[in-house]
């Protein structure tokens, strides 16, 4: 099981250092030039699916803590940060009728860091 954490903030408008999901599940131009790297980029947007998948599943799972609705004002984003393993994914996706922006992680639960938090949950898929 995996726990996912999901906060619920403010609207944001500003999506910068982020990209659109689309865009993030397609990766980078992949080489597609030898057998091997087709596997590799085939295993790649798998993981990636798997991951967002599961983060939305998460979102949906504890909507009622956060109040989501359902809906998306547009296409959700994907966004990394750093830690001192590697890093971390998480998802952004604004609510529709009132911009109230979610984000999804495995990576951080730290409400605090956050002033602006309207509500948070933890869900384990």
């Amino acid at each position: 099981m995996k726990t996912w954490h999901i906060l619920a903030m403010p609207p944001i408008d500003r999506f910068d250092g982020i990209v659109p999901l689309g865009t993030w599940l397609r990766g980078q131009l992949w080489d597609f030039r030898s057998p091997m790297m087709a596997d590799l980029v085939i295993g790649e947007i798998c993981d990636r699916s798997a991951w967002a998948r599961s983060a939305l599943e998460a979102l949906h799972q504890g909507r009622e803590e956060v109040d989501w609705e359902g809906d998306f004002r547009h296409e959700p984003y994907v966004g990394a940060l750093p830690v001192t393993s590697g890093y971390f994914w998480y998802l952004v996706v604004q609510q529709s009728n009132n911009g109230t922006c979610f984000v999804v992680s495995q990576g951080w639960s730290a409400p605090d860091l956050y002033g602006d938090v309207i509500a948070s949950t933890t869900v384990s898929l």
